[in-house]
């Protein structure tokens, strides 16, 4: 019966808080707090644009939006960011293909782990990664005859 009861104080807890009740959302007025915030993530944005941190400030701007919608401000930084963003993501992937193609894998990693930092979603950067710097954790080895499994064994394991 004490099992009962308690369920039933947590089901009508949970109905009368309003648990399933929407998200908080700002409201388009909702005052000074709102301007006090919107300042606080212009100049956190500014210190991770100086800070080379690009996807951060895109962050504070796409924040600021939330807060107001028309803010041109954030609204115009925001579409810079994501041009340079998109361009030093070509850049950097430019720059891992010649590191390939010269036989520099640490250097091709870094460069294509750089333009993934830049655009998450650069999918070609993504399939070079999974493709050229992971590779198969298998040997080949041919049998001869003669051979047994402890041979191979003692030859690749000791």
């Amino acid at each position: 019966m004490s099992r009962l009861l308690c369920v039933l104080y947590l089901i009508g807890g949970f109905f009368l808080l309003g648990c399933a009740a929407e998200p908080f959302r700002p409201s388009p007025a909702a005052g000074p707090s709102s301007h006090q915030t919107i300042t606080a993530l212009t100049e956190k944005a500014a210190a991770y644009e100086i800070a080379d941190e690009i996807q951060l400030a895109m962050l504070c701007w796409r924040r600021i939006l939330v807060f107001e919608p028309d803010h041109s401000d954030a609204l115009a930084n925001l579409e810079r960011l994501q041009n340079v963003s998109a361009e030093r993501a070509r850049t950097s992937f430019q720059s891992a293909e010649e590191t390939l193609a010269q036989k520099r894998p640490k250097d091709a990693r870094r460069a294509l782990l750089l333009t993934l930092r830049l655009d998450p979603q650069f999918d070609v950067a993504r399939k070079h990664l999974e493709e050229f710097m992971n590779p198969p954790v298998f040997q080949w080895h041919q049998l001869s005859l003669g051979e047994s499994l402890v041979d191979l064994s003692n030859k690749y394991y000791r």
